[in-house]
């Protein structure tokens, strides 16, 4: 065991500084995605946040819905989750287009975009298209990553923080590396395999423990390092 003597700063950093969550209690946010799983996924993450969650099978069932709680009176929604790729038809920078045309007078919704395609397919569009989104994840996502984006995105369109739905992150971050995955699930594997290839690593893909032992056997400087499931 070991103690650590921490200084306090006179000052906390503007980034460090504590934010205000009261206002994102009780949200009601919308899911757009074509995928079924991939909904009911979604909609697990946001209902354990405390969000109330409706979920919607593609742009124009979205519209639909929206509409409906329009003529009913009620808020339609704080927060849109629209996933980009969602054959045939619009895709999901079509109906963020579509979205801000119909709250032009008015409040909208933040407008999220989810993805397992990647920053560049963003960086394709055009500068005004990509200004009509408050946040933009990729694929996989996990519940914090939804909560942050949504912080995120509040805070920028309140004008207590920059927006970063268009920075462009430049150099690939594990260049060279050599990595041993150590996965069984064939999904899980292309997904990593994906992820970690396109910074740059070099990946060799093991289906199970014994499988990464004759690989390190075979190879034992093969490896930088060694991600197991």
């Amino acid at each position: 065991s070991f103690e650590l003597l921490l200084g306090v700063p006179p000052e906390l950093p503007p980034a460090f500084a504590p934010r205000d969550h009261s206002a994102l209690q009780g949200l009601r946010v919308l899911v757009v995605d074509d995928n079924l799983v991939a909904q009911q996924i979604m909609a697990g993450m946001l209902q354990g946040l405390g969000w109330q969650t409706v979920l919607a099978e593609g742009a124009d069932d979205a519209v639909a819905t929206i509409d409906q709680a329009l003529r009913q009176g009620t808020k339609p929604f704080d927060v849109v989750f629209l996933d980009w790729n969602m054959p045939p038809g619009k895709n999901g920078m079509d109906l963020a287009t579509e979205l801000a045309q119909r709250f032009a007078a008015g409040p909208k919704p933040l407008l999220i975009m989810v993805t397992a395609s990647g920053r560049e397919l963003l960086q394709a569009v055009p500068q005004a298209q990509r200004d009509l989104l408050d946040g933009f994840l990729v694929k996989p996502v996990t519940g914090s990553m939804l909560y942050d984006a949504v912080v995120d995105a509040s805070a920028a369109v309140s004008g207590t923080a920059p927006r970063t739905v268009a920075t462009r992150r430049t150099g690939r971050q594990l260049n060279g590396l050599r990595l041993l995955v150590v996965e069984d699930n064939l999904i899980n594997q292309q997904v990593a395999d994906e992820l970690l290839t396109r910074e740059g690593a070099r990946v060799t893909l093991a289906g199970d423990g014994q499988q990464a032992v004759d690989a390190l056997g075979q190879q034992p400087d093969g490896f930088d390092a060694v991600l197991m499931d």
